[in-house]
């Protein structure tokens, strides 16, 4: 009969493609895992990889994963939720989040779940949305906070909030770099009447990828402006660094730019609900007392207080 060990040491191999990958991450030689994947192989009575390089799985191998998978995830809840009835305290649980918001909301909401849950073992991941929904559906992660429109048919989304209008940031020092005395002219016609063609000689940095990226795309379409891109860089939270630096104007959520008010900062683009932020989680997962109490801090924060918080944070990363 297979045994978890064996499922887990399957899933392991399938995943890295390698046996020496793998045993590596398991803590034991190359040569017991081989063993323990032939003794698997033995007893389904078929081969479950091609030993070539790297590995890949013969159409069995295929199956079986996928089986496997559903299999470790069943008895991960079921772990769970007798943990929990032990004790709802301790458990642990791993989340999801994108590079700029875990710098800018995720330390506020662990300062006031840790005051309550001080023994939970969280396990934090900064991926890009696609890879929160792909890692959620595989079982890999047990929460992303994410786009209500990223996640899979599987998954639950809990809203959050719709607080996350995207502005303009347009630094009185990047503007007076490129307009000079001109610049309070550009200000005034920014507040009468926010458009991106008011600063379209402003250099931009922008990320590659993402949703504001795909808003600002959208904009320069819609407003038949050919963008000068200065730089382009992988996190959000960079590009508002860079810019307060007066090297440049960019698009981002209120959140992420600080929570007073300043002249600086220009509404372009009201949020649609469908980008709104939300809690995912699996639909087939059991919420831990835990989990259920991260999910309600978060339902419940005060959006001004992360805002302010995500002001002193990303200054201090200047």
């Amino acid at each position: 009969m297979i045994n978890f060990l064996n499922m887990k040491y399957f899933l392991v191999v399938a995943e890295t493609r390698s046996f020496s990958t793998a045993a590596r991450q398991l803590y034991i030689s190359q040569q017991t895992l081989s063993a323990h994947i032939a003794q698997m192989e033995g007893e389904i009575g078929t081969k479950l990889f091609e030993r070539t390089r790297p590995l890949s799985l013969t159409p069995a191998g295929e199956r079986f994963l996928r089986g496997v998978r559903e299999i470790l995830f069943i008895n991960s809840q079921m772990e769970r939720e007798l943990q929990d009835i032990i004790d709802p305290h301790s458990n642990s649980f791993r989340i999801a989040i994108s590079h700029a918001y875990a710098r800018s909301m995720l330390p506020v909401i662990l300062e006031e779940f840790y005051q309550q849950f001080p023994q939970v073992n969280l396990q934090i991941y900064e991926m890009s949305y696609k890879e929160m929904d792909r890692a959620l559906t595989a079982g890999k992660i047990d929460l992303s906070i994410s786009r209500t429109f990223h996640h899979g048919a599987n998954v639950n989304a809990i809203p959050l909030y719709e607080d996350d209008d995207v502005y303009l940031y347009a630094p009185l020092l990047a503007l007076t770099r490129v307009y000079g005395e001109r610049q309070q002219q550009i200000q005034d016609s920014l507040k009468e009447k926010p458009c991106l063609s008011i600063v379209q000689e402003c250099p931009f940095i922008l990320p590659r990828s993402g949703n504001v990226r795909q808003n600002a795309d959208h904009l320069f379409l819609e407003e038949k402006l050919t963008p000068f891109i200065r730089i382009e860089v992988e996190t959000l939270e960079s590009a508002i660094v860079y810019c307060r630096r007066g090297l440049g104007i960019t698009l981002a959520p209120r959140m992420l730019l600080g929570g007073d008010e300043s002249p600086e900062y220009h509404l372009i683009s009201r949020n649609r609900p469908e980008y709104a932020m939300a809690i995912c989680h699996r639909a087939d997962a059991h919420l831990t007392y835990a989990m259920k109490s991260f999910i309600r801090i978060m339902r419940e924060m005060d959006i001004g207080r992360l805002h302010d918080k995500s002001r002193t944070v990303l200054s201090a990363g200047i």
